[in-house]
């Protein structure tokens, strides 16, 4: 579940906190992983899928604040078809910011392209936009606005 949070957290401790902005190109994602004192995903561009162990592979997209709780078994990364960015906030346990395990497979992550997937029927709702057929996006990242710039002039 996509969780909206108040940017003002006030348990986070500014000594131990990493922070990085990561960009997925489609199709790739990371390993299973967990976070001793949990993260928080903040996404900046592009579509995603975050999916949590035992849960449905979720759709995010820019605007969604995602919050994994303390060792929460998760995954997240692009979808299959788009590129997604987005800031990652974590804080460190005695040193430690994530334990990594293993590999989603492709069968795990095409698990969020099935055609039932109602995302699927989402249209881009920018007036200007040249693809909302096939953009498949409720707004448009910076990259498709950039390149319906490029097309029109």
């Amino acid at each position: 579940m996509v969780h909206r949070h108040s940017a003002n957290r006030s348990t986070i401790s500014v000594q131990r906190t990493g922070t990085h902005c990561v960009t997925f190109e489609p199709g790739a994602r990371t390993a299973w992983h967990t976070h001793p004192l949990g993260q928080t995903l903040i996404v900046t561009s592009g579509c995603g899928w975050a999916q949590r162990a035992g849960g449905p592979i979720e759709e995010i997209r820019p605007g969604d604040v995602v919050w994994f709780p303390p060792d929460e078994k998760h995954w997240h990364g692009a979808t299959s078809t788009a590129a997604m960015t987005h800031i990652a906030i974590q804080e460190a346990l005695e040193g430690k910011v994530v334990e990594w395990m293993e590999k989603v497979n492709d069968e795990q992550y095409s698990d969020g392209s099935k055609p039932t997937d109602k995302r699927k029927e989402i249209l881009c709702v920018q007036p200007s936009c040249i693809e909302p057929a096939t953009c498949g996006l409720r707004t448009c990242t910076t990259q498709h606005s950039r390149n319906q710039r490029m097309r029109l002039g």
